[in-house]
């Protein structure tokens, strides 16, 4: 029995129900490239194909478009990290608060999702009455590595890392600090929760 050639309708379900978001434009059958006064111009004229003309037109448009990030970009390369941590962790012993050194990049997006959060109203009020807040640079994770180690890891393995200090100077997160790599994915209740458990606990131990 001769095997029937597709038709427009049953080639773009093909197409679709392969998983085929674009082909080439040399894959592509006469019928969908073709503007030649042929009968097959006919065939590519049709809802049908000009359809999925339009579909992978548009595909292709958003995958080229820039993303728009408006996410912060705190992390300043040019500060001298160390005195901003000695004077965050001092003011936060003189105000009885914990610190808070966000070390991270500004090419990470987990960084700056995390910055992001915190520029939030709700952030901003926990973290102004609860926290002394600093931005760390770490470059490719090669940069101020030794405020990890004093604070207690030997090395950045994630970015960002989040170290909670405590008024006497010990730190109180080190087992999850590192943890804040995946931040862009985290929900924000959650990343509330952990930073307001950490305040009240540092109330009761007042």
């Amino acid at each position: 029995m001769p095997i029937k050639p597709l038709t427009s309708v049953a080639f773009i379900g093909a197409i679709f129900m392969n998983g085929c978001a674009v082909m080439p434009a040399q894959s592509l059958p006469s019928f969908v490239t073709s503007n030649s006064a042929t009968p097959q111009s006919v065939v590519s004229s049709t809802p049908e194909v000009n359809k999925v003309r339009h579909t992978l037109a548009a595909k292709a448009e958003l995958k080229a478009a820039p993303k728009v990030d408006n996410d912060p970009r705190p992390y300043d390369q040019s500060r001298n990290a160390n005195a901003d941590v000695d004077a965050t962790l001092s003011t936060a012993r003189k105000q009885g608060k914990n610190a808070m050194v966000v070390m991270g990049a500004n090419w990470c997006h987990d960084s700056r999702a995390l910055a992001a959060d915190f520029q939030t109203q709700r952030f901003q009020t926990l973290i102004s009455t609860e926290y002394e807040l600093v931005y760390v640079d770490v470059g490719q994770k090669d940069r101020n590595i030794d405020i990890a180690n004093r604070l207690g890891l030997d090395t950045v393995e994630g970015t960002p890392t989040v170290f909670i200090i405590a008024p006497d100077g010990g730190v109180l997160n080190l087992d999850t600090a590192p943890t804040w790599r995946h931040a862009a994915s985290m929900e924000s209740d959650d990343i509330y929760r952990y930073f307001k458990d950490f305040a009240k606990a540092a109330r009761d131990a007042k």
